[in-house]
């Protein structure tokens, strides 16, 4: 008690020589004694103040005794709970004391001794985080120390130091300390990778709040580091986050119990703690390790599952957005073109089998939405914005198809955070505005806009004004745009009247348009406005509307100019007013006249009630075009188009008029059909009548040379061809068993139909030049080996429902809805006549390019229907058809095949409807399993009884049912081997026994082979059987078969030809697909080896199998291309001989590649090639393939093709690359890939002395070791000066 009130004495007096007397002569133990007694009170610090000040003097004793103290204090506050700031205080104390250079090297070491034991121990005893980085920055100026019987240096004692620290277990509660102590630590580039490491191994056991001040630690302390620390932070998190069934069997499992309340309650605590770390990578973004990140993701969209991976997913799209990085989103959008690429080419079963599927971009987007729905804003925002960014993508040439699904990921984004997130909807309907402004890819935009404001119809109409202004682009949409945002918005009418009362003074603005496509929104919208404006029944149209001086349309735009209350009118006075404006649109272009027509009947059938005004409207419009005079034509033809000057204008479609005629007077009632019975009728009487001359107005124009007067002549044929289209549509449909004679009419129509087209197309006369080219949508197309044109006759304009009880009442055994047509039946002609029109209609439908969803299930129920009538009465009953017609019987198929084609085209344009999901697999949108093999098997039995003769029709039947069946083997899903490999097999043996005349159907057919191995089998087992029937066919150069024996029926010398160009072109996708695998391994193996994946974990034992299977693969392909090089060329022209060295040359770059590669990851005590069979793959490449180009080449430059082939360089070239980066290979891994390489090529590219270099290398194969492990070193002389200058000058000469 004393010596304190003593220090304490001195101390305040100033006597600094008494108070170091005094402690020097007090003992150690007594000054401990003191510290012990004070350690919790107030009076501690000032008490070891003073003794610091009594220890600032260079005696020796100062140091000793100073040192003890330190350490006393130290051993205190392991021992003793204080205050955190009295704590605090404490160190910074010490912390002066060791800064201040007055301890010695050996103090300091003892100091940092005691410190290091509190590493490992679990308490909130942080001392060593503040002491050891001074400790080692003071020891660092030390030239020279002794620690432990040793001289050394002061960082080498460092260095010692931190390899203690990193072999130590630390305590998890350390952690954090941990990595802020090493920021204050300096270390060496190999000492911050080694820490950093130790670090993350250490974050599986942490608790998930720890994790996010560790990171930002780490971020600062990893500045040197490349990305591995965020990749590595990506696995963790990958791991207990995204893959939920890591929970119960984690490390968690000791704290939390496995109770599915617990598991979530984990779950979300893991979702906070990834959000933290997010905020701190955001805020660090500048960081060198961050930077590295960034850097590497940019570098690797190629490979698509590091982008995906919801962890970096989600980080992009936050730094992205915070510091506005569009770099950022064009990496994530790269990505995902790369992963919509891959998963088309899995389609084949070698890559499928290979690249094994890494990632599902579906639940990768739904995770990062689920995830950051509640607290993480900047993420819902970043990914609206990536939505955009997809949305107005311009398509790549050959990327096309990816970027439409780029256009369907963004609307499923949209979606999905419409759903999480209400308040976003405003964000989203003004993007989507915004968007379609800048006139990128409109039609997707407005998809995305339909299917969002369909599916959250509230939250549009609550956002109205905002929707609204999606009309002020009205006049800038496509027909289809227009259409299908019409579509929406007249659905949301009945909440919100201001739309229709907006879409009138839409049109009182765009009536006028000179532009087709604003003539045909015009039309849209009146269309639109009749189908959904309901008219109650029994409401009359023919009442005054509420204004009679003044229109609707202008009422409302007076209202809203002078901010009055709006109008509201009934839907009877729209309509009623939309029907007076319809006679407008004869003022428009005949297209936009016809899309009126085609509208009107779907208005009538959604709007009953409009059915009798529409009719008297058209109605009207025909009689101003009837011939009253008694003159045939009952219809002035001559008066439906004008000159104009040197050119032509269509004015009017008679045809499409009286077609919508036909299809509203079926629903008219009766009283009203019988007033117009009459003169109906006798339009069609008097059509019958009607000749060729009724319709030609002047004799002497000549229909083929492309005068104003002959196209306008034509143009009146067509339209009268297709008005007998019309009326025989008005007696198909209203036929039923109370009809009279319909069938008779019909006949007569018909008759009167193929009369006109029957001139047509005799048609040859030809005097006249083309005087000018004029306007027309007449297409005349011409006619080689004749003397003049022929007259292209028009496409039916038969509707599809039409067409549908047509064919139904043609082939059905009995129809319930009509009475005997035998009539029809026996007429030949009108079966061709009725199935070419469905053919024509369904190429049509397929030539569109978007489809509407009212227009899809029109087309699916017709199309259903007519696909059942056709198998059941027309593919089962092929023989009764082809004795009543064979002509008749391949149009059946044909039309059948059109029925499938458009049926998967359909489902395909519209797969993203809001009842299925947009990331929707082929498997499912493909027909009922059970109903596909039905057919398979049908058309199994039909090509094995089919006797094929060498005439047009049968060569059509055969060509369309291998059209048939290779359509439907792709349909087989992917799952059912077992009946595809069955398909295989049959196959096989028709190739084998069967001949077919038709060289296309014979090159279909090997070709459907080819591609359903394909699709089903990785090895190449039937392409060799086709190249070795290939050359039982054209013969081999030698003489002799190099390769199994197999004869084909199918295969003969005139289709040879072709079928080598079908094995060619499947070779060059072994090429594309190989190449894209060996570039996928390159950025696994550098991946992996970035990240420091373990060699015997799963993942570099997957990347081992693909070069394993790789390196097979290629031998197979190398085979193939053997037996091809060795086909007798002679018998083939010159182009497919270059095709097969280009083939060649595409090849060995290939190899080159893979030598490239596993150049790169093998060394002398790594054979990466050996155990992927490369040396094997180069034997049979060096052994096979070579010999035979050579021999190729030889057999070209004696023949008179030589002059042809350009590519004999180029192959040269591309064998001594690949002998080069072998020869570099075996120089790196002293290992002798290969043996003897071959001699050299002379640099005139002319092989010489080929036959003795040929026995000379298979010779030197024959000596070849078998196991090269043996070749412990390969020594390669070094070319002197003046081989080296020769060389460079032959390179130079080679260039010139």
């Amino acid at each position: 008690m004393a010596f304190r009130a003593t220090v304490f004495q001195l101390a305040k007096a100033g006597n600094i020589e008494a108070l170091q007397e005094i402690v020097q002569e007090t003992r150690t133990e007594t000054i401990h004694l003191e510290l012990e007694k004070l350690i919790q009170t107030e009076k501690f610090n000032k008490f070891l103040e003073y003794l610091f000040l009594a220890f600032d003097c260079d005696a020796e004793w100062t140091v000793t005794k100073k040192t003890k103290v330190i350490v006393k204090c130290l051993k205190l506050l392991q021992q003793v709970q204080i205050d955190d700031d009295k704590h605090r205080q404490i160190l910074n104390q010490i912390s002066d004391q060791i800064n201040g250079g007055m301890l010695k090297p050996q103090h300091l070491i003892k100091i940092c001794n005691i410190l290091l034991e509190g590493v490992e121990k679990p308490n909130k005893n942080d001392s060593w985080q503040y002491l050891i980085p001074g400790i080692l920055n003071e020891i660092s100026l030390c030239d020279k120390l002794e620690y432990q019987d040793d001289l050394m240096a002061g960082n080498d004692y460092n260095v010692e130091v931190i390899k203690k620290l990193l072999e130590m277990k630390w305590s998890k509660d350390n952690i954090v300390l941990l990595a802020e102590m090493f920021l204050n630590v300096e270390l060496t580039p190999e000492e911050n990778r080694r820490v950093i490491s130790k670090f993350m191994g250490c974050i599986k056991c942490l608790d998930p709040d720890t994790i996010p001040p560790l990171m930002y630690h780490l971020l600062k302390l990893a500045s040197s580091s490349g990305p591995q620390l965020l990749l590595s932070l990506q696995q963790h998190y990958g791991g207990i986050i995204y893959d939920r069934r890591s929970y119960l069997g984690s490390v968690y499992s000791e704290s939390y119990n496995t109770d599915m309340s617990n598991t979530d309650r984990l779950h979300n605590k893991l979702i906070e703690s990834e959000g933290n770390v997010f905020y701190h990578i955001s805020r660090l973004v500048s960081c060198k390790s961050v930077q590295n990140y960034l850097e590497f993701l940019k570098n690797s969209a190629k490979l698509y599952e590091i982008i995906l991976h919801p962890f970096n997913f989600t980080l992009l799209v936050i730094i992205a957005t915070e510091h506005e990085i569009p770099e950022l989103i064009d990496v994530i959008k790269s990505a995902m073109i790369r992963y919509y690429i891959e998963e088309e080419m899995r389609n084949r079963c070698f890559f499928n089998e290979l690249i094994s599927h890494h990632c599902d971009l579906s639940t990768v987007i739904k995770q990062a939405i689920d995830n950051s729905r509640n607290d993480r804003d900047v993420v819902i925002t970043g990914l609206v914005n990536v939505s955009f960014v997809l949305l107005t993508s311009m398509p790549q040439i050959g990327s096309e198809d990816a970027y439409a699904k780029l256009g369907r990921t963004a609307t499923f984004i949209l979606i999905r955070i419409v759903e999480s997130r209400t308040d976003m909807v405003k964000s989203v309907i003004t993007g989507l505005k915004d968007a379609l402004y800048i006139g990128r890819n409109a039609s997707l935009i407005i998809d995305c806009f339909a299917k969002i404001a369909t599916k959250f119809k509230y939250f549009m109409i609550q956002n109205m004004p905002l929707v609204m202004e999606f009309f002020n682009y009205f006049n800038y949409m496509s027909n289809y745009e227009a259409n299908a945002f019409l579509e929406v918005m007249m659905n949301m009418a009945r909440h919100r009247p201001s739309i229709k009362e907006h879409a009138m003074v839409m049109l009182q603005k765009s009536c006028y348009a000179n532009k087709l496509e604003s003539q045909m929104n015009v039309v849209t919208t009146y269309l639109k406005l009749l189908k959904y404006l309901k008219i109650s029944s029994g409401s009359s149209l023919s009442q005054p509307s509420q204004s009679s001086q003044v229109s609707i349309s202008t009422q409302i735009s007076l209202s809203r100019t002078f901010n009055s209350s709006q109008c509201t009118f009934s839907n009877e006075a729209i309509c009623k007013e939309v029907i007076e404006n319809l006679q407008r649109v004869f003022r428009l272009q005949v297209e936009a006249q016809v899309h009126m027509f085609k509208g009107l009947t779907g208005a009538v059938e959604e709007n009953p009630e409009l059915n009798t005004s529409i009719w008297d409207f058209l109605w009207q419009a025909v009689i101003e075009l009837r011939n009253t005079t008694g003159v045939l034509p009952p219809i002035n033809f001559e008066n439906i188009s004008k000159l104009d000057g040197n050119d032509w204008l269509p004015i009017r479609s008679v045809s499409h008029m009286v077609m919508a005629l036909a299809q509203l007077f079926i629903h008219l009632p009766e009283n009203a059909i019988e007033n117009y019975r009459t003169d109906f009728d006798s339009i069609v009487s008097e059509m019958i009548n009607c000749d060729v001359e009724h319709f030609t107005y002047d004799q002497d124009i000549v229909l083929t040379d492309g005068s104003a007067e002959a196209q306008m002549q034509i143009y009146v044929f067509h339209e009268a061809l297709n008005t007998y289209d019309a009326f025989m549509t008005y007696y198909i449909l209203s036929w039923s068993r109370e009809s009279e004679n319909p069938e008779q009419v019909i006949r007569n129509l018909f008759k009167a139909h193929k009369r006109l087209g029957d001139y047509l197309r005799q048609y040859q006369k030809s005097k006249k030049k083309d005087t000018s080219v004029s306007r027309s949508s007449v297409t005349i197309s011409s006619r080689s080996g004749t003397g003049g044109k022929k007259i292209k006759l028009p496409n039916s304009i038969m509707p599809l429902h039409c067409l549908d009880k047509a064919i139904e009442l043609l082939y059905s055994d009995s129809v319930s809805w009509a009475g005997s047509a035998d009539v029809l039946k026996v007429l030949v002609s009108f079966h061709h006549y009725i199935l070419e029109s469905f053919i024509n209609t369904a190429q049509t439908t397929k030539q569109c390019k978007n489809f509407p969803l009212d227009a899809k299930h029109y087309c699916q129920k017709h199309f259903q229907s007519i696909e059942n009538n056709l198998f059941t009465y027309c593919v089962l009953k092929q023989e009764q058809l082809r004795e009543f017609d064979c002509t008749t019987a391949a149009l059946t198929l044909e039309a059948f095949y059109q029925v499938l084609v458009i049926s998967q085209y359909i489902s395909d344009k519209t797969q993203e409807t809001l009842s299925q999901t947009i990331f929707e697999s082929d498997e499912t949108r493909s027909m009922d399993t059970q109903q596909l093999k039905r057919y398979i098997e049908t058309f199994q039995e039909l090509f094995n009884t089919f006797d094929v003769t060498d005439d047009n029709d049968s060569n059509r039947i055969s060509v369309v049912m291998v059209n048939i069946i290779a359509l439907l083997a792709n349909q087989i899903p992917k799952t059912d081997r077992n009946f595809a490999n069955k398909l295989i097999d049959w196959m096989k043996k028709i190739c084998r026994e069967k001949t077919l005349p038709s060289k296309v159907a014979a090159n279909n057919f090997v070709a459907c082979l080819i591609n359903t191995s394909m699709r089903f089998t990785s090895s190449a087992v039937v392409l060799r059987l086709i190249v070795s029937a290939l050359g039982s066919t054209i013969g081999w150069i030698n003489g002799e078969a190099t390769a199994e024996g197999t004869d084909m029926a199918m295969i003969n010398d005139s289709n040879s030809t072709v079928v080598l160009q079908t094995v060619l072109n499947e070779l060059k996708n072994h090429h594309d697909d190989i190449n894209w695998i060996i570039k996928r391994i390159k950025l696994e193996y550098d991946y992996f080896v970035l990240i420091n994946v373990d060699a015997s974990t799963a993942d570099h034992l997957a990347v081992k199998r693909k070069e394993r299977n790789t390196c097979s693969k290629l031998i197979e392909v190398i085979t193939l291309l053997t037996n091809i090089n060795n086909l007798d060329h002679k018998k083939q022209p010159g182009s497919l001989t270059e095709k097969i060295l280009q083939t060649t040359i595409s090849i060995f770059k290939l190899l080159t590649t893979l030598a490239n590669y596993f150049h790169s990851t093998s060394t002398p005590s790594n054979l990466a090639f050996h155990g992927a069979n490369f040396d094997g793959l180069v034997r049979h490449t060096m052994k096979k393939l070579v010999p035979a180009v050579y021999q190729l080449m030889q057999s070209i430059e004696e023949s008179s093709e030589v002059q042809h082939i350009r590519s004999i360089p180029n192959v040269i070239l591309g064998i001594e690359s690949l002998k080069k980066a072998v020869l570099q290979l075996s120089i790196k891994t002293k290992v002798e890939v290969y043996g003897n390489l071959g001699i050299g090529i002379v640099r005139g590219f002319r092989v010489k002395g080929l036959e003795k270099h040929v026995g000379q290398q298979e010779d030197d194969d024959s000596l070849m070791t078998e196991d090269n492990e043996e070749m412990s070193e390969i020594v390669v002389p070094t070319p002197s000066a003046d081989e080296e200058e020769t060389d460079v000058n032959a390179k130079k000469r080679k260039k010139k």
